[in-house]
C-alpha cells in the first residue's frame, strides 16, 4: 500500500495515459470512417470522382497504420499505469 500521495501521483498518471489512450482511439475512429467515404466514393462508379478518392484512399491508408500503432503505444501505457496504480491503492 502507497502513501496518499503515491496514490494520487499514480492516479493521475493513469487519467493522463488513458486520456492520451482516447485521444488516439477517437483519431482512428475518424480516419476508419475517411476510408469508408472514399472506398464508397469509388465504389459509386463516378469516374471524376474516382483519382481524387484513390489518393485520398491512399493517404487515409497509410494514416491508418500509424493511428494503429499510436493506439497499441497508448494502450500498453495505459495497461501498464492501471498496475502501477493497483500496487499503491490499498487493499
Amino acid at each position: 500500500m502507497g502513501t496518499p500521495k503515491e496514490i494520487e501521483a499514480a492516479a493521475k498518471k493513469m487519467q493522463a495515459a488513458t486520456a492520451v489512450y482516447h485521444k488516439s482511439q477517437q483519431e482512428l475512429d475518424k480516419a476508419n470512417k475517411d476510408l469508408s467515404k472514399y472506398n464508397d466514393i469509388i465504389k459509386g462508379g463516378n469516374v471524376s470522382a474516382m483519382g481524387p478518392a484513390t489518393i485520398e484512399l491512399s493517404k487515409v491508408a497509410a494514416k491508418i497504420g500509424t493511428l494503429h500503432k499510436k493506439v497499441g503505444d497508448a494502450k500498453k501505457k495505459m495497461d501498464d499505469a492501471i498496475k502501477a496504480l493497483r500496487k499503491v491503492m490499498p487493499k
